[in-house]
């Protein structure tokens, strides 16, 4: 399978519908100044027919996919076979040894599975010599749980939602066109990352500039009108929605607006039939345990996001 590297344009006119966002032209032109270049590569078989597509981030030591993203992965063009999928991995191997190049690929969970496309690809990599380096944890909210959710809470989860719902939260929620509202949930998540001393990988202009191009929620929980918790959430797929950030304002804890505000967010995409993606609990595969049990106490089924790496 031959590897051709095409313009921005040209790839998006190949794959205009992505698995994912993350997989755009757009999304990946937004942020290339995150890496010192970015390849649009497409993979053709001996009849000049285009199979696959990949988007690359080159850091100068290593191509990545993704390079500034939850997950990447390979498009595809029409439903392909196995056999197409082992010929672009080995393909694809070739093309980062002739770069000199460590190649490293983040796969989605298997929420975001179509067609068995991440299940071909896990099985290509693997075939083609790259290694699983770890997989990070994650949680989603299934679709369709909202009517016995509260049933799927341990017995401690529960008795903290009644409270919460004593307590008389608001709910709001904003499309990315509500720049007030923007901002309103960015300085709830800002306030939040700052007092657990947790790195905030997006500015708020970095936020307006991708909410711009993907379709995105905002939520905020307030109490007395003082907004007490946030989340920022991306349309990822027509079927999955993916929580980017969320938090409650320190002081507030007491009143369990997290326990709140997960209840209202399964409660918004109930009626659309998302999934929600809870985003991941852990960093380079090693989880955070305490993160972990409160997802699941709350109703989140486990789910897994695989990096392979080959040089």
């Amino acid at each position: 399978m031959e590897i051709q590297s095409v313009s921005p344009e040209i790839y998006e006119g190949l794959f205009p519908t992505p698995s994912h966002i993350y997989n755009s032209g757009a999304f990946n032109e937004l942020n290339r100044h995150k890496c010192d270049s970015v390849e649009y590569l497409v993979f053709k078989d001996s009849n000049g027919t285009v199979r696959f597509g990949i988007i690359l981030g080159d850091t100068g030591e290593e191509l990545k996919s993704p390079f500034s993203a939850p997950f990447g992965g390979f498009e595809e063009r029409g439903i392909q076979r196995l056999n197409h999928y082992l010929e672009a991995a080995e393909a694809l191997k070739l093309y980062a040894g002739s770069k000199g190049r460590r190649l490293t690929i983040t796969l989605p969970p298997y929420i975001y599975n179509r067609h068995s496309h991440l299940n071909k690809q896990y099985g290509a990599l693997l075939d083609a010599g790259f290694e699983l380096v770890y997989s990070d944890y994650g949680h989603y909210f299934p679709k369709g749980i909202f009517p016995d959710l509260m049933c799927r809470m341990n017995s401690a989860a529960r008795n903290k939602l009644r409270n919460a719902m004593a307590n008389g939260f608001g709910f709001e929620c904003y499309d990315s066109g509500a720049v007030e509202a923007v901002k309103r949930v960015y300085g709830v998540i800002e306030k939040n990352r700052s007092y657990k001393h947790y790195q905030l990988h997006m500015s708020l202009d970095d936020v307006i500039s991708t909410v711009s191009l993907v379709r995105a929620d905002f939520m905020i929980l307030t109490l007395d009108d003082v907004d007490v918790a946030a989340a920022m959430v991306y349309h990822v797929t027509d079927n999955v929605v993916q929580v980017i950030y969320w938090g409650d304002l320190p002081g507030y804890s007491r009143f369990r607006p997290m326990n709140m505000l997960a209840y209202k967010l399964v409660e918004y995409y109930s009626e659309s039939g998302k999934t929600i993606d809870i985003g991941p609990s852990s960093s380079n595969g090693i989880p955070s345990l305490g993160l972990c049990d409160f997802k699941e106490s709350v109703g989140c089924e486990l789910t897994l996001k695989p990096t392979f790496r080959y040089g």
